[in-house]
């Protein structure tokens, strides 16, 4: 939703951060790892970070490469539509993305914000899927 706004050098750190969130709590879900190819596809980036590193890496990679406010928060809030794209939070991935938080200077209040606005996009979609899905076609 807010990728576009992220050069592609911003893009694969965060791709890269959104794998590794997911893989905190040591299984990948089928919806997330849908959510890591739709991300990758939205990027529209060639290549696929495959080396995971560990989030005290990627955090201090985010924070060099994320220049200014906007963009950091526009990351953050991707970020944390992540976490919750399997239906919970596993508490370590909340952690993780409260490590990349920390490293961008993103205030705990404004991640909670984006926690409960990434809730709200979630419950919003899964919403939509019941009204496709049970709606009655108009004669």
């Amino acid at each position: 939703m807010f990728l576009s706004i992220l050069t592609p050098p911003q893009q694969r750190v965060f791709l890269e951060a959104a794998r590794a969130v997911v893989e905190q709590d040591g299984h990948i879900a089928d919806v997330e790892q849908a959510l890591l190819d739709g991300l990758h596809s939205e990027c529209g980036l060639d290549e696929t970070p495959t080396a995971l590193r560990d989030v005290s890496a990627i955090a201090a990679e985010a924070a060099d490469a994320l220049d200014h406010g906007p963009v950091r928060r526009a990351f953050m809030l991707e970020l944390a539509g992540v976490v919750l794209i399997d239906g919970h939070s596993h508490a370590d991935e909340v952690a993780a993305v409260t490590e990349i938080a920390r490293a961008l200077d993103v205030a705990d209040e404004h991640l909670d914000e984006m926690f409960a606005f990434a809730a709200r996009a979630q419950a919003l979609v899964v919403d939509g899927r019941r009204l496709i899905a049970t709606q009655q076609e108009e004669s």
